[in-house]
């Protein structure tokens, strides 16, 4: 079995990411979604990535990603979880404050905030 990651971003640390992901047996990067079309098409055939996408919402959505990669700018990266398609794709309740995301979060990964 393959697990399709999806890629949010496609800049530098997106190219990191998908060189990583795509070294392992089983997993692959299977689309992206970045505004700029540049970028986007330069990763798409760079790690021969099938599917492009302009909006992050657009590939969260897509039933053939079981798993997502984020892969922007520092400080836009909770902005695409907390949103509400963000925020159900996520299997969050949407419009959760910030707060209990990265509370949520902490619990996750075992860390005090």
């Amino acid at each position: 079995m393959t697990i399709n990651v999806g890629m949010i971003g496609a800049g530098a640390i997106a190219d990191d990411h998908c060189n990583a992901i795509n070294r392992y047996n089983g997993a692959a990067v299977t689309a992206v979604a970045e505004i700029n079309p540049e970028r986007r098409e330069g990763l798409q055939k760079k790690h021969a990535i099938a599917k492009g996408y302009e909006k992050w919402q657009d590939l969260v959505a897509d039933a053939d990603v079981d798993a997502v990669a984020i892969a922007l700018p520092n400080g836009t990266t909770v902005f695409a979880t907390i949103t509400h398609e963000g925020a159900a794709a996520l299997g969050l309740t949407p419009g959760l404050p910030v707060a209990a995301i990265f509370k949520a979060s902490a619990v996750i990964l075992g860390v005090s905030v």
